[in-house]
């Protein structure tokens, strides 16, 4: 995989819906994020460390939370299991109270994974120091090693303040590392082709949603139904989910995202004027059958007439496959109508067939983005 690893970041951010962090044209961040090296575990472990000193500036974020003591005097509620479980002893009254702490479910994950980052022998002894001389500033907080399902029981983070990205970093470490096998330690492999495939969809969902919302008034996701019936059709048919719907006023476009290196199916076809065998390319038809149903049911449903488009990321510069017209980038566009839908051909549905490169620099490739949508509503 050849994507720089600068344009997975910005993907990240997408995805994560952390738009107050993207900001390609501020040098200095990224050059301070790239000081120890340029690889995607080095760039998660700089950016934590840039925003974990940021916050030990201004102070560890603290909480309320229960609190088990006993006390000579009442405080808070009293806590009646322990009363019973003590049975006559009245030594002390057991109460539960809220007690203000750092050591909040935040902080402890964010320490157990800056503890972990040091144990990685992919970043360079210095990140590694400095990571864990941010750990030691975490006095009289209990570190928690970082697993998926914790996040899920995170409180509502403050939007404004750098706890959200320093829980989506920490998160995706957690999702990521795997252990060494001699148990010393951890190794942060790239994403493979499934979770960047799953990361690519959220960052068009969102990067559409933020970026373009005066253009589009309406960016999602749709579950559709089969249009079938029958005993089982309920029990047995599975749910049609579309990657991305985007809408403008009157027009509507069932938008499918395909991460893979190679786009066009490779075969030999005759030549009929010299009867040659030459390398062709073909677009891959389950592609275009999943778009076609989908529009198919989008319009049955009443749902008024839809363009559709199949847009694949090229993770690299490789050429998409023999005789496709395409940019030095390996980027194409084609632009095809589903004939006969309308009893006026020129309002036949469009079928568009795009390559994004996501080898460029980024402002080419938000450039890119936001002119599929601007090609799409000038057709």
């Amino acid at each position: 995989m050849t994507i720089p690893v600068r344009n997975i970041y910005y993907m990240l951010l997408y995805a994560w819906g952390l738009f107050r962090e993207i900001n390609p044209a501020t040098s200095e961040q990224e050059t301070g994020a790239f000081a120890h090296g340029n690889s995607l575990p080095v760039l998660v472990a700089s950016v934590l460390a840039r925003v974990t000193r940021q916050q030990l500036q201004s102070a560890l974020a603290g909480g309320y939370g229960p609190q088990h003591a006993g006390l000579s005097a009442p405080r808070g509620r009293i806590d009646l299991a322990a009363v019973v479980r003590k049975g006559g002893a009245r030594e002390s009254l057991p109460c539960v109270f809220d007690v203000y702490s750092s050591d909040t479910l935040p902080n402890r994950l964010l320490l157990g994974t800056l503890l972990q980052l040091t144990e990685t022998p992919e970043l360079p002894p210095p990140l590694r120091r400095e990571l864990a001389g941010l750990a030691a500033q975490f006095s009289g907080l209990t570190p928690l090693a970082p697993q998926t399902q914790l996040f899920d029981q995170l409180p509502p983070l403050p939007v404004s303040s750098r706890y959200p990205l320093l829980m989506a970093l920490c998160r995706f470490w957690a999702e990521q590392r795997q252990p060494l096998e001699n148990g010393r330690g951890f190794r942060f492999p790239l994403p493979d082709r499934t979770r960047m495939s799953a990361i690519f969809e959220k960052f068009l969902l969102n990067f559409y949603r933020h970026e373009m919302q005066d253009i589009l008034t309406d960016v999602g996701a749709r579950r559709l139904k089969w249009p079938l019936t029958g005993p089982d059709a309920e029990a047995l048919l599975p749910d049609m989910l579309t990657d991305l719907v985007l809408r403008s006023g009157e027009r509507t476009l069932i938008l499918e995202a395909k991460f893979f290196r190679r786009i066009f199916r490779i075969h030999f076809a005759a030549s009929s004027a010299t009867g040659e065998e030459t390398l062709t390319g073909k677009l891959n038809s389950a592609h275009l059958y999943q778009l076609a149903s989908y529009r198919l049911v989008w319009e049955q449903a009443g749902n008024g007439r839809a363009d559709a488009a199949l847009l694949y990321a090229l993770p690299g510069r490789d050429t998409p496959g023999p005789e496709a017209p395409s940019t030095g980038t390996g980027e194409f566009s084609h632009r095809f109508r589903w004939k006969g839908q309308e009893p006026d051909s020129d309002k036949d549905p469009y079928l568009f067939v795009h390559a994004l490169s996501l080898a460029q620099p980024w402002q080419a490739i938000d450039a890119r983005l936001r002119n599929l949508v601007g090609d799409w509503l000038a057709s």
